[in-house]
C-alpha cells in the first residue's frame, strides 16, 4: 500500500512540472505568432484572418484542456491521495533480537521512525508550495504540523533526563525550525523543514546506535520517568487550554473555519505524547514494577486514545448549550482534561514508590 502510495505521489510530483512546461511552451508560441502579426514592413504580408483566428481557437482548446485538468483532476485527485492522518497505535513497534530488546530504547526508536514516516515516506504538506495538490488539504498539514510540534517536546523531554547527551539537544533545536520552509523561504533559497527534521532524526538514531552499542547510556532511573510523565502533562494540560480558547473564541460564529485546524493539530499532538506513553512501560520496567503505576499508566492511555480516535465528519465548535450541534473540541478536551490528571497521579504515585 505504502509503494502504491509513492508511486502516485511521484505521478503527481511530475505531472505538475509536464503541465506547466506544456503551459509555458504554448505561451511561448503564441506570442511568436504575436510577433509575426504585429511585425510592420512594407514587403510583409499578415497571414489571412481565418488562419489567425483557427490558429487561436486551436492553442486556447489546447490550453483550456491543461487548465481544466489541473482545476479539475490534478489537484482534487491529488489532494484525496495526499490526505493522510495515519494513527497507527503500534507503530514503531517491530520484532528484533533479544539482544537489541535488552538494549535499545523505544521511544528513541519510535521518535525516530515517525518522523521519519512523515517526512521521506508521506509527503509533508506543511512545506509544499501552491503548485502540489496539498494546497487544497488543511487536516493534514495540521495533523503534521502537532505530530512535529509533540516530538520536540518529548525529545526536549528526554534532553533533560538526560542532559550530557548533546545530540538530543541538537535534535530538539532542529525541531523547532519551521514547518512551513520549502526550498524557498521570502523569495529566497533556504533549508527546507524535511531537511532540517531528517536531520533530527538522525541524531535521535545515532544516539540509539551508540546505546546499543554501549557507548553511551540512557536514563532508566525514576527520577527520569517521573520528569517525563510530568513533562506529557503538562503538554496535554497546554493542548486543554489551545481547545478552550478557540471554543470560546468561536461559540458565537455560525462556522469556526479555524476549529477544525485546532482540532488536527492537537490531534497530531497527542498521538505523538500516546505512542511515549505506550513505550513507557518497556524503557522505565523498575517504574512500573507495581499494579498502581501500571494502572494509573493504562487508565491514562485508555483515556487519551478516545480523545486521539474523535473522528467527525466535519469538525464543530458550537456552543456548549446548542441542542443541534455537538462541541467536537470540547469533547477532546474533556477526555485530554481527564488524561492530564491521571498522569499527575501517576507522578505521585511513582514518588511515593
Amino acid at each position: 500500500m505504502k509503494e502504491k502510495f509513492l508511486v502516485l505521489k511521484n505521478f503527481f510530483q511530475k505531472i505538475h512540472r509536464v503541465c506547466l512546461g506544456k503551459i509555458i511552451g504554448i505561451f511561448a508560441i503564441l506570442w511568436e505568432k504575436t510577433k509575426i502579426f504585429l511585425k510592420s514592413g512594407v514587403d510583409f504580408t499578415p497571414p489571412s484572418k481565418q488562419k489567425i483566428v483557427s490558429f487561436v481557437i486551436g492553442w486556447w482548446h489546447w490550453l483550456l484542456g491543461i487548465v481544466f485538468a489541473f482545476l479539475v483532476l490534478y489537484y482534487p485527485a491529488g489532494a484525496l491521495l495526499y490526505h493522510r492522518i495515519d494513527l497507527n497505535p503500534a507503530f514503531g513497534i517491530e520484532k528484533q533480537s533479544d539482544k537489541a530488546e535488552n538494549q535499545d530504547v523505544q521511544m528513541l526508536k519510535t521518535l525516530s521512525a515517525l518522523i521519519q514516516r512523515e517526512v521521506d515516506q508521506n509527503a509533508f504538506t506543511p512545506a509544499l508550495p501552491f503548485f502540489f495538490p496539498s494546497v487544497l488539504l488543511d487536516n493534514t498539514p495540521a495533523f503534521q504540523t502537532g505530530i512535529v510540534f509533540g516530538i520536540q517536546k518529548v525529545t526536549n523531554a528526554l534532553s533533560e533526563a538526560n542532559p550530557e547527551i548533546e545530540s538530543l539537544k541538537q535534535a530538539a533545536d532542529l525541531l523547532t525550525y519551521p514547518v512551513s520552509v520549502w526550498h524557498v523561504h521570502n523569495w529566497k533559497p533556504a533549508v527546507s523543514s524535511v531537511k532540517k527534521y531528517r536531520t533530527a532524526a538522525q541524531l535521535i538514531q545515532e544516539y540509539q546506535e551508540n546505546i546499543i552499542s554501549k557507548k553511551m547510556t540512557f536514563n532508566h532511573s525514576k527520577t527520569a520517568v517521573e520528569l517525563i510523565v510530568s513533562r506529557l502533562a503538562e503538554e496535554i494540560e497546554l493542548c486543554v487550554e489551545i481547545l478552550d480558547r478557540q471554543i470560546q473564541s468561536g461559540e458565537r460564529k455560525i462556522l469556526d473555519i479555524k476549529a477544525d485546524d485546532i482540532f488536527y493539530e492537537i490531534k497530531g499532538r497527542v498521538y505523538v505524547y500516546y505512542l511515549m506513553l505506550r513505550d513507557l512501560k518497556k524503557d522505565f520496567e523498575t517504574a512500573f514494577d507495581n499494579d498502581r503505576s501500571v494502572q494509573k499508566l493504562q487508565t491514562g492511555m485508555i483515556v487519551l486514545k478516545k480523545a486521539l480516535y474523535l473522528q467527525p465528519l466535519v469538525v464543530v465548535n458550537a456552543s456548549a448549550e446548542t441542542q443541534f450541534a455537538p462541541n467536537h473540541l470540547l469533547g477532546m478536551g474533556f477526555y485530554l482534561s481527564q488524561t492530564a490528571l491521571d498522569l499527575v497521579q501517576l507522578t505521585k504515585v511513582l514518588k511515593s514508590e
